[in-house]
């Protein structure tokens, strides 16, 4: 039998269960984008979550934890894990629920 799974190639609130832990299986890419209010930086981690393969973009801080405990050179951090918590966030006056990476203790 076949699930069906519509959450998208990106991991999200939908596809990602607190406390899961979550495995980088590739290096990471950075490009620039232009998103609604100009130019951005995004950077896209290959993933593993249940098996599945999906892309992880971090925010802000769920980089600089990374960076924290696996150091700034993205290509070594294939094979490290991080754990997923669900935060609530506002805005433009919508109020969502995102993820957090927090890097797994070695």
């Amino acid at each position: 039998m076949v699930e069906a799974d519509f959450s998208g190639s990106f991991l999200n609130a939908e596809n990602a269960a607190v406390d899961s832990e979550i495995v980088i299986i590739g290096k990471a890419t950075v490009e620039q984008k232009d998103g609604q209010s100009g130019k951005y930086t995004s950077t896209d981690i290959p993933i593993e979550i249940d098996g599945k393969e999906k892309v992880y973009s971090p925010s802000r801080e769920s980089g600089q934890r990374m960076v924290k405990a696996w150091g700034s050179e993205m290509d070594d951090w294939v094979g490290k894990i991080f754990i997923i918590k669900h935060v609530l966030k506002q805005v433009a006056g919508v109020t969502k629920t995102y993820i957090e990476a927090y890097p797994k203790a070695e």
